[in-house]
């Protein structure tokens, strides 16, 4: 009795917990449908829509054909504007369905890396889609009679890394430098778990909370997966996927993995640290033989600290940055002249920060702007009452910096993959768009020039990908500060005028200085982990900058702030973006009726002195995860009658 209870209260977690995700009931839904695929979409998205729908059946063709299989229903895409974050996730349950979050990457996330980004990520999740439909043998069989019952996806039951690592390889495409199994920060990632000691198989097939947290399964996932191929072959990895398919009994991983590729994955693992080594040693002795330059940690502890501000007062520079450990919410620290930190108040997820000596702290972070949506918005800190006062409501508003009179702001708002540049007043109402995107233009962290007649920011182009550009008020033109493909991010002004930012180089991110009045550049740092945001308080004062080793991201100060080399020359490179051509299709209001029609069935009994109940439990629910249900149907013979 207890046991089958068991089993019904996972499957219920299953489809109303982790694959249950409701977007707004109250938008316009609409449908849109091709061969082998279902796009719903709020009115207002159907140019994304069609375009989802050519991207979907270009991956469907590539993957069913790569992994041998093609579901035998239509896959269901949700495009959702619910969120100002990346995302996605894909499900098997009740039918083929993955979810995509409409807002591209704006900063170095780990999802940095692409030349389309609705193409990685729709790449991504149709690997899940596909990888988790396929079976064979008798869960095949056993699916014809019960339906899509969880227990009948093998695949699903894999571990995290091997289904991430799976989705990223796909995802990621070499020659193109897309991807994130061929990212710099992916590769200092890995660099600094070989010199930590790379973490055992054991550990990371756990939902770890130690760094690099929720990245592990996608960073290891990966290299495994680059290390099948390149050691054992493309088939290799497929055939293991396929045997996998078979266990009607999930976790059998190890015996898949003997089966297939002759051994289990203790030894498996022993390999590819050899791999690593082989593939990272010698980037490692390179930076290393150049000469290490890099800043003293300050702030207490790694993990995710970030978006650190100094600023200049009259006993010496005062930072502010968001500390989280990963065991508790986000917090606002304080560092003062004497190097002491002390801590805030708790914050959500915070994505920058700004300073005015007069106005105080400017700082966007995620809120609930209704019961199905997290939007980012603009707050002020009041230092003297220890609080944060919310100047918008649902603004979407990714990134603020003050101009330098304090009485305007300039912010980037977001809205359904769509960018602007606005100019607010000081209680960040809407004054004037200073730019707007019309190709698909991603911007990312911004600054205001000292004199305020001129904003810096990290711009993704189609062409070039992430540059660091200027952006002239008055003539609201672009300017490019670099140029190439190699990524170049979280650009910061310093009182004399001259712009820090993080580049990409040889595998790595460092810290660059541009000086606008020579044009000249040069590096700050030389680093195995790498630098990112960054903040200078004072002419020639310490550089201080959230730097990545292997227990995550920490503030730096840098003292010598003198170049470490010079001459930079960028590539005159492009990335290399599909053109796709978008048919028009004729749309339909969503309707739930057409599939939140039951989707499997599984025997319910319950055999007691009282009763002896035998019957069936079943569920459903419509693409959209706006209506779930489970009902259980049984007949009591000791009663003689009917349960419910």
């Amino acid at each position: 009795m207890k046991s089958q209870q068991l089993v019904l209260f996972i499957c219920c977690f299953f489809i109303t917990g982790r694959f249950a995700f409701a977007v707004d009931p109250g938008l316009d839904w609409k449908t849109i449908e091709s061969e082998h695929l279902y796009v719903h979409y709020a009115e207002g998205n159907k140019p994304l829509a069609e375009r989802a729908l050519v991207i979907a059946e270009l991956a469907h063709q590539r993957l069913t054909e790569e992994f041998n299989w093609e579901p035998v229903e239509k896959t269901h895409i949700i495009l959702s504007d619910e969120s100002d974050q990346p995302n996605g996730y894909a499900t098997p349950v009740f039918f083929n369905r993955t979810v995509l979050f409409l807002a591209p990457p704006s900063s170095v996330n780990t999802l940095e890396d692409f030349d389309d980004w609705f193409t990685t990520l729709i790449v991504h999740e149709y690997t899940h889609i596909v990888h988790l439909d396929k079976s064979s043998g008798s869960p095949e069989y056993l699916r014809n009679v019960f339906g899509r019952f969880l227990f009948l996806f093998p695949n699903l039951f894999q571990p995290s890394w091997v289904l991430e690592g799976v989705a990223t390889l796909k995802e990621t495409d070499i020659e193109h430098g897309t991807g994130r199994g061929q990212s710099a920060l992916f590769a200092s990632m890995m660099r600094e778990e070989l010199g930590n000691g790379l973490q055992p198989v054991s550990h990371v097939n756990l939902p770890v909370s130690t760094w690099p947290a929720g990245t592990t399964r996608y960073l290891y996932g990966v290299y495994f997966m680059n290390f099948l191929v390149e050691e054992y072959g493309e088939d290799k990895l497929h055939e293991w996927i396929e045997e996998y398919g078979n266990n009607l009994l999930p976790f059998f991983i190890n015996t898949n993995a003997r089966q297939t590729l002759g051994k289990n994955l203790t030894p498996l693992w022993q390999e590819f640290e050899q791999w690593l080594q082989g593939k990272f040693q010698s980037q490692i002795e390179l930076i290393k033989a150049k000469g290490i330059k890099q800043g003293e940690q300050l702030s207490v502890g790694a993990y995710r600290s970030n978006a650190v501000h100094a600023f200049s007062t009259e006993k010496g520079d005062e930072i502010y940055y968001v500390s989280n450990t990963g065991y508790q919410r986000a917090t606002l620290m304080h560092v003062d002249t004497e190097g002491q930190s002390e801590s805030l108040i708790s914050l959500n997820s915070v994505i920058n920060l700004d300073m005015h000596p007069d106005a105080g702290l400017l700082l966007t972070q995620n809120e609930y702007c209704n019961n199905y949506t997290i939007y980012s918005d603009i707050y002020t800190y009041d230092k003297d009452r220890n609080r944060l006062d919310r100047l918008t409501e649902c603004g979407r508003y990714l990134y603020a910096a003050w101009l330098p009179d304090a009485k305007q702001i300039v912010a980037v708002k977001h809205d359904a993959g769509h960018f602007e540049l606005q100019l607010l007043d000081e209680q960040a109402q809407p004054k004037d768009v200073l730019w707007r995107s019309d190709n698909g233009q991603v911007i990312g962290q911004i600054d205001v020039s000292p004199g305020g007649e001129a904003i810096v920011a990290s711009v993704w182009r189609k062409s070039s990908g992430w540059n660091i550009e200027i952006f002239d008020v008055n003539s609201r033109g672009w300017t490019a500060v670099t140029s190439g493909t190699d990524i170049a991010a979280n650009p910061q002004y310093t009182p004399d005028g001259n712009i820090l930012f993080s580049l990409e180089a040889e595998s790595v991110y460092n810290l660059y200085r541009f000086y606008p009045e020579t044009g000249e550049i040069d590096q700050l740092t030389n680093l195995l982990g790498g630098a990112f945001q960054s903040s200078q308080a004072s002419v020639d004062g310490p550089v201080y900058y959230a730097g990545y080793s292997a227990e995550g991201y920490s503030i730096n100060r840098l003292d010598d702030v003198s170049a470490f080399s010079q001459a930079v020359v960028f590539d005159d490179d492009r990335l290399q973006a599909v053109d796709y051509v978008i048919t028009p299709h004729q749309p339909r209001d969503y309707s739930a009726w057409s599939n939140v029609h039951p989707r499997w069935w599984f025997p319910a009994w319950q055999f007691t002195e009282q009763r002896s109940e035998l019957g069936l439990t079943t569920a459903g629910s419509d693409a959209l995860a706006i209506h779930n249900y489970t009902l259980t149907a049984s007949y009591d013979f000791k009663l003689e009658k009917p349960a419910a």
